[in-house]
């Protein structure tokens, strides 16, 4: 099951700007390369094994010649001949698992009527900005 058209929770990072996006496209020169760099983002999901392609397609500018191939076909007696557009498509397979860690607050208490772990905070009457430091460690 391709794990992207069920969660939609994969996102390109693009090179330049850092920000995640879902399609991507740019100009690479000859022989040049990047290196992409694919996000999952799954914040609500804690385990998942996923399975999915990202697609890598070549297009073409319009000043640029394209890649065309020539197809012949004989009909009654006659030599018919079709250029077609060749696209290059590559399939690239995105196989992982996702474990997202919990985080536990030493300083919770169990809340038995929202069935919940709550934090205690206090908080000064008449100050705008509060801060607090509250530690958090990992829960396995």
């Amino acid at each position: 099951m391709n794990a992207e058209s069920v969660h939609n929770c994969l996102f390109v990072e693009n090179p330049k700007s850092k920000n995640l996006e879902k399609s991507l496209r740019f100009k690479l020169a000859a022989k040049a390369s990047v290196s992409l760099v694919i996000v999952l983002k799954a914040p609500k999901i804690k385990k998942l094994d996923f399975l999915s392609y990202v697609t890598v397609r070549q297009v073409v500018s319009q000043n640029q010649s394209a890649l065309t191939r020539t197809e012949k076909t004989i009909k009654a007696g006659k030599v018919h001949r079709q250029q077609t557009r060749v696209e290059e498509i590559q399939r690239v397979l995105v196989v992982g698992k996702l474990e997202n860690p919990q985080l536990f607050c030493c300083k919770a208490i169990f809340e038995e009527k929202a069935q919940e772990f709550v934090i205690p905070l206090c908080i000064k009457r008449g100050e705008s900005i509060h801060k607090f430091k509250v530690p958090f460690m990992l829960s396995n």
